[in-house]
């Protein structure tokens, strides 16, 4: 298969990927979720959805969030 061909797929899978993802993300506004911070501002929910948690939250808490903005890093979350 010729490279061009081949990046341009890739491209295309990224994109939908991307797109589906934040689609899904989109869905928790509003709801509620437990997330393991496993670094300093960022988690997984229960569904290893990625979430931005205040950055004083400590690391290797679980905290109840509630999902407030989605970006292309994750979902803002709010304790």
């Amino acid at each position: 298969m010729p490279r061009e061909v081949k990046k341009e797929r890739g491209a295309r899978l990224r994109a939908a990927s991307a797109d589906a993802c934040r689609r899904r993300w989109g869905s928790k506004l509003g709801s509620a979720d437990t997330v393991l911070v496993d670094r300093p501002g960022r988690g997984y929910g229960d569904d290893y959805s990625p979430w931005l948690v205040p950055a004083e939250t400590p690391v290797g808490a679980l905290v109840r969030v509630q999902a407030r903005e989605v970006t292309d890093e994750g979902i803002i979350g709010v304790l």
